[in-house]
């Protein structure tokens, strides 16, 4: 086996097999074609509303002509096509064309930019299809036109959009949480006539080859004579469609039968995307916190984190989870991580007996991190996603980050990382709940991690303290700006200390509670 490097060009290859034990020699001979991509093909007309038997001029550009091209051109009213190209080329490829009839051949040779001459004998509207073909590649391009019997101080609608998509592989890719919102930029110079229908429709693209699969019913987000389409979030599953805007001018208006289209489409693709996961391995958010000596922590990932592009209460079906730990106040530790910077899979500690029981502790051989050998990771295979951490050791500092998978059906595989900061302490340390006394009046919003709460409603504050040394404790409440920044304490607040601690809500607050010393 050998490789060649060739330039586009014909070729005359000869190859010669000899055997010098028998002395035989066979002599191979045959034609090799080196052929470029055909690509990008335009058509314009300007806009302009054409009349009878008068000429009429096409512009046709091809960015990338490639080799062996053939190239023929539907004008849309019956007459025989027009074919560019050699004839051998345009052999090669014929059956490959999805225009068929009678053609003449225009030229030998096909030009980056060729302006076509025609004449329409008939008012109406012409689909005008130009296909160019050879054996690697194809391209095609459509313009629909518009026929007067008379003349008109016309032009066909200019229609724009703002970073528009117009072809399938740049598609604006949007995620599934994100509202699409598109206005389309309008431009009509008519001066008999400003009156005109507007339309928006969506298709379904088939992801594989770009192709219109069915077009989409939706009523309820396909905005009728309005220049802007709205779609909610969730409303499009994962995939890529094709939003069409179309202005067609009133033929009635101008002295035109009806059934004359003055229009103009515009064409532009979008990607629905998945959303990034929201990795939580507990209730609430701190990006630090404190846990008593042999008090148990428990990370429940699978209970707590949230694929977005669900609604709540759905099964998230995340695939697998996984538990990165190392020691803070030792120095220089870090996660295990390859030479790209990638963490390192080989430094996992595989949990292979049935217990979601950790303890922390250091040994006699203790090389730093989590587990006394090191910084690593820790890969559950449980389905729960559940561990229990034990602490041994006061005044040591960890952090810990929990990544979690998910495997989706089309084979991708996204993750996303929790991570906190964990303060060994001597005593247990209490936990805290947040609930509502009305629960039709306040909800728990998991994507922002925030309880939101009308104004007037009573919030609960329930603590749980494992042991009886803590018997002191204060609240604190603090303003949160818009900029995510914490102000000042609001003084105006009275708790009562009776079991439980119930305030009056008019905003939405940070809340710290303090037990003691320990500020969390």
């Amino acid at each position: 086996m050998f490789f060649l490097e060739l330039q586009a060009a014909d070729y005359t290859c000869q190859l010669t097999a000899e055997n010098p034990l028998f002395s035989d020699t066979i002599l191979i001979r045959g034609q090799v074609k080196m052929i470029t991509s055909v690509a990008d093909i335009t058509i314009n007309d300007n806009n302009i509303i054409s009349q009878v038997n008068l000429a009429k001029d096409i512009s046709i550009l091809v960015r990338q002509i490639g080799t062996h091209t053939c190239l023929k051109i539907d004008l849309g009213d019956g007459s025989p096509l027009w074919q560019y190209g050699e004839t051998a080329d345009c052999s090669d490829v014929a059956a490959k064309f999805s225009l068929t009839g009678v053609f003449v051949a225009k030229s030998n040779v096909v030009l980056p930019e060729m302006v076509v001459q025609h004449i329409y004998t008939q008012q109406g509207t012409y689909d005008i299809r130009v296909e160019a073909h050879n054996l690697l590649s194809e391209a095609t391009a459509n313009l629909e036109i518009a026929v007067a019997r008379k003349a008109l101080d016309c032009m066909r609608p200019v229609v724009g959009l703002p970073n528009q998509a117009k072809d399938f592989v740049m598609a604006q890719q949007v995620m599934k949480t994100s509202d699409i919102s598109l206005t389309a930029n309008i431009k009509i110079n008519c001066t008999a006539s400003l009156g005109n229908e507007k339309r928006w429709q969506i298709w379904e693209v088939d992801s594989a080859y770009g192709k219109d699969v069915k077009e989409l019913s939706y009523s309820d987000y396909t905005v009728r004579n309005q220049a802007t389409i709205f779609l909610t979030k969730k409303s499009l599953p994962y995939g890529y469609y094709h939003l069409i805007f179309e202005v067609k001018m009133l033929s009635e208006d101008l002295g035109l039968d009806s059934n004359i289209y003055i229009g103009t489409k515009m064409h532009h693709y979008v990607k629905i995307t998945k959303s990034k996961l929201i990795a939580k391995a507990m209730a609430g958010s701190s990006s630090k916190m404190q846990v008593g000596v042999d008090q148990d922590l428990i990370l429940n990932p699978s209970q707590h984190s949230v694929d977005p592009d669900l609604n709540p209460g759905d099964a998230m079906h995340f695939s697998r989870y996984e538990y990165f730990c190392k020691r803070l106040d030792r120095l220089g530790e870090d996660y295990p991580k390859n030479f790209d910077g990638t963490l390192d899979a080989s430094a996992k500690i595989s949990i292979l007996a049935k217990t979601t029981v950790l303890n922390l502790k250091q040994s006699n051989a203790d090389r730093g991190g989590c587990y006394a050998i090191g910084p690593g990771a820790l890969d559950t295979p449980f389905s729960s996603g559940q561990l229990t951490l034990n602490f041994y050791e006061s005044g040591e500092l960890y952090e810990l980050m929990v990544r979690v998978h998910k495997l989706y059906p089309d084979g991708e595989e996204l993750f996303s990382d929790w991570i906190t900061q964990v303060e060994i302490v001597e005593h247990a340390v209490p936990a805290m709940t947040v609930e509502c006394r009305s629960q039709d009046l306040c909800s728990y919003n998991a994507e922002t991690n925030e309880l939101v709460v009308l104004g007037g409603v009573r919030i609960v504050f329930r603590t749980s303290v494992a042991s009886t040394e803590v018997e002191d404790y204060d609240y604190k409440m603090f303003n949160r700006y818009s900029d995510n920044t914490r102000g000042a304490i609001l003084p105006d607040f009275n708790f009562h200390k009776i079991g439980r601690c119930i305030c009056c809500i008019q905003s939405c607050f940070d809340v710290l509670v303090k037990f003691c010393n320990m500020l969390f």
